[in-house]
């Protein structure tokens, strides 16, 4: 049961993840509120929001001081590079795009598992591995050759940095994870990010309060808040708690999907022959990665 409840728990993650993207580009529409800004409200929003939770739950918790480097870690990783990285990358690339960088997660987290945590490597896997970095590099490119909704390179570079940091968060602190209460621990970890990026965006608060008069920027952030930050990362931690990191990240191949469909229907996407072969790449490549067990070790 517990595992049946830990892979529903990571495909709702995923989904809130995935509507997340045209959340965000709906909310840049206006103009009113750049990515750092949007990137910092869902860290300084998840503070107050898991704080809040603690306390309410009675989860709060007392990191020991030997696991304060990995909290600071888990706040870098999961939370500054990860989440205001790829915030910032939606505002210069496509919905789409993005997401379909999501889906190299898997790649990644398999490499850093391999590497640092011993698990084994075989030649499908490696195939794998190199299927998705084509497709990965045929998105990027595909976006500097390509105009209107298709995304730029710098967008895509932002959520490429964004996703490899995502995966070091999934592989490096799955010790830290399982010692503490989840909420208790995401409190702190949040907490530690806002603190790391508030400075940045400090100068031009007036300009953020002010961004929140339009309705739909206001809806739109709070959903990235709310829906894509403090929900998302809840049903993600009670998957990480019970399945293996290679399999939590491999349902980020549901991003592409969500944000495709909601991003035409709110005509914020456009669809290209190089985005759907990159597309193909990374799903092969990730069908490769996480299907490889059989191959020959290498």
């Amino acid at each position: 049961m517990n595992k049946v409840k830990a892979h529903l728990s990571a495909l709702t993650a995923v989904l809130l993840f995935g509507l997340m993207s045209p959340a965000c580009k709906f909310a840049y529409k206006a103009g009113l509120i750049d990515g750092l800004s949007v990137g910092v409200l869902r860290l300084a929003g998840g503070a107050v929001a898991f704080g809040i939770l603690a306390l309410a739950l009675r989860q709060g918790v007392r990191i020991a001081r030997e696991d304060w480097l990995s909290v600071v870690g888990m706040a870098l990783t999961g939370m500054v590079l990860n989440q205001c990285l790829y915030v910032t990358g939606i505002q210069f690339t496509s919905p789409v795009n993005a997401c379909v960088i999501g889906s190299v997660t898997p790649i990644v987290v398999m490499a850093l598992s391999v590497v640092f945590l011993g698990i084994a490597l075989t030649t499908r896997k490696v195939v794998g591995l190199l299927l998705a970095l084509v497709g990965a590099v045929t998105l990027v490119l595909g976006s500097a050759l390509t105009g209107g909704h298709a995304g730029s390179p710098v967008g895509d570079a932002m959520c490429i940095v964004a996703q490899t940091s995502a995966a070091c968060y999934f592989v490096f602190f799955g010790r830290v994870i399982h010692r503490y209460s989840p909420i208790g621990l995401l409190a702190w970890v949040f907490l530690v990010a806002a603190a790391m990026t508030s400075p940045l965006v400090v100068w031009k608060w007036n300009l953020i309060v002010a961004g929140f008069s339009d309705w739909p920027t206001a809806l739109s952030v709070a959903y990235v808040v709310l829906g894509g930050t403090v929900g998302a990362y809840l049903f993600l931690l009670v998957a990480q708690r019970h399945l293996e990191p290679p399999v939590v990240a491999t349902y980020n191949y549901v991003q592409p999907v969500v944000a495709a469909v909601v991003g035409v229907a709110m005509s914020l996407e456009l669809i290209t022959w190089q985005k759907c072969v990159a597309c193909a790449l990374i799903a092969g490549g990730v069908w490769l990665v996480t299907h490889g067990g059989r191959g020959r070790e290498t």
